[in-house]
């Protein structure tokens, strides 16, 4: 070794390790396990297990997409927001510069219906630099594509209602397809195309988020009529009061058995909080009002009649009855013999104007 290089390595410091060289028989024993016992090894046997063919699983399913709270989404549109808002401002400036070019004067308003009264016969989706301007106002272009279909849309009416015939027809044909490759060159040389997809992943990202918020609204507004069936058929249980007997017979035991006695029940009709009169402006506010006024008054259908009695006056559908200037549910008829009482209702109630 050269000296230099030893006098890098210090013996004092036990960097400088002597190794002796290895005699024949050590030598052997270092080799002797790898070549004479490992090499001595049979090799590895395939068994069938080794040559069965693979099961072939299924694909498995893509994860779900998070669902994200209220506040990720409003900090997710926030940034949208920002970069559309860029995209809006480059349309806007794009536009302009269309506009004011004397070549496209032509296409910066709607044609006149006075000057040319067939045109809405022709085209049937006009188009024009103002009406692409309102469209930027109103946040309806998610993407640069988006602006250039109705760049598109207003070369392709232009060359569909003026046929290549005479000079002013080809004049306004020239004029359209160059107001095509102009924002189209503009377009894609000031644009970046990392900005463009930006716009298209927010554009594709709000179409998932609508989608989403459509399909719970539906199951929403399910539930919602679901419930509302649901209650108006226990309201309907609870305000059609049962008839007691056949009314010609409850006429019979009111007015003609002398030991047949009236009481009132303790429960409260919501129909009493309607006023009696037409001078009140407080009345009941409930789901299933229209129910409600229909107990108030006589019912053809129920075979109502009102019966005059002293202290009360008494409908014989047996639904309710009005005592004290009040209508109330249910009451009870007791003989010697039976004691019949219709269902009360539950007093819970809220009040309200009169329309």
């Amino acid at each position: 070794m050269d000296p230099l290089i030893k006098e890098l390595f210090i013996d004092d410091y036990e960097e400088v390790f002597k190794i002796q060289l290895p005699n024949e028989e050590e030598r052997r024993m270092f080799f002797e396990d790898l070549i004479v016992n490992q090499a001595a090894k049979a090799p590895a046997s395939k068994t069938s297990a080794a040559w069965r063919p693979l099961e072939v699983l299924p694909v498995a399913p893509p994860p779900k997409p998070q669902q994200l709270t209220e506040e990720e989404i409003n900090q997710l549109e926030e940034q949208e927001e920002d970069t559309l808002r860029e995209l809006r401002i480059f349309l806007r400036d794009v536009t302009h510069r269309l506009a004011i070019d004397r070549r496209f004067r032509a296409f910066t308003k709607p044609v006149d219906p006075e000057e040319v009264p067939d045109y809405d016969a022709v085209i049937k989706q006009p188009m024009d630099l103002s009406a692409i301007l309102s469209k930027i106002d109103l946040h309806q272009y998610l993407t640069a594509g988006d602006f250039l279909r109705d760049i598109d849309l207003i070369c392709s009416n232009a060359l569909e209602y003026n046929p290549d015939k005479d000079p002013g027809d080809r004049l306004i044909r020239h004029r359209a397809c160059t107001l095509r490759d102009t924002a189209y060159a503009i377009v894609r040389e000031e644009i970046d195309e990392d900005f463009e997809q930006r716009c298209e992943e927010i554009q594709e990202s709000r179409k998932k988020r609508d989608s989403w918020v459509r399909r719970t609204t539906r199951g929403t507004h399910s539930q919602a009529e679901e419930q509302q069936v649901t209650c108006a058929d226990k309201a309907m249980e609870i305000l059609t009061q049962p008839v007691i007997v056949d009314y010609y017979e409850l006429k019979v035991m009111l007015l003609e058995q002398d030991d047949v006695e009236l009481k009132v029940t303790s429960a409260v009709n919501p129909a009493m909080f309607l006023a009696m009169n037409e001078e009140s402006e407080e009345s009941l506010s409930h789901d299933c009002l229209q129910t409600i006024e229909e107990v108030y008054s006589s019912r053809s259908d129920l075979h109502d009649e009102l019966l005059t009695n002293p202290d009360l006056e008494l409908f014989t559908d047996g639904s309710s009855f009005v005592q004290d200037g009040k209508r109330r549910a249910g009451y009870a008829v007791v003989t010697t013999t039976e004691v019949v009482e219709a269902e009360a209702l539950p007093s819970t109630r809220r009040r309200r104007k009169r329309n």
